[in-house]
């Protein structure tokens, strides 16, 4: 199985043992032969994002979240995951969807366009503020 590019965690589960006791076997193995062991980080990228990730089960849900607007640390917290994984989860789901990943960076100018609108419609500096989230003080230093 090992020859094959197949995972040792899957097959520690397949036999049915710990994943350190095929790791330790596989390095009595190469020390018997007398061969270096290969580094199986490589062979962990080719395979992609296990359907068991965490970031990969919450992928839909924190798109969901980042659609409605919030933050990457509240998208964590909703999902009780740390805000690195929560963009992990987005990025992911933009990828299996053909999406550009979004970023903080575009997130920011989601908001700004927002309040240059919301302040041309009519709409005060403090309801800006209020609706988006943010300080009077931010809003100002977007629309100047």
């Amino acid at each position: 199985m090992h020859d094959a590019d197949v995972l040792e965690k899957d097959i520690a589960a397949e036999i049915g043992v710990s994943r350190s006791a095929i790791t330790l076997a596989l390095d009595r193995l190469y020390k018997k032969r007398g061969l270096p062991k290969p580094d199986g980080r490589a062979a962990r990228h080719q395979h992609g994002p296990s359907e068991d990730s965490i970031y990969v089960r919450h992928a839909g849900k924190a798109f969901e979240l980042w659609q409605a607007g919030k933050s990457l640390r509240a998208i964590g917290t909703d999902l009780g995951i740390c805000d690195l994984t929560a963009k992990q989860a987005v990025a992911h789901w933009c990828q299996q969807h053909d999406l550009p990943e979004p970023t903080v960076k575009s997130r920011r100018q989601q908001w700004i366009d927002q309040a240059v609108a919301s302040v041309t419609a009519g709409a005060s500096l403090n309801d800006v503020a209020r609706q988006l989230k943010k300080s009077p003080a931010t809003i100002r230093t977007w629309l100047n």
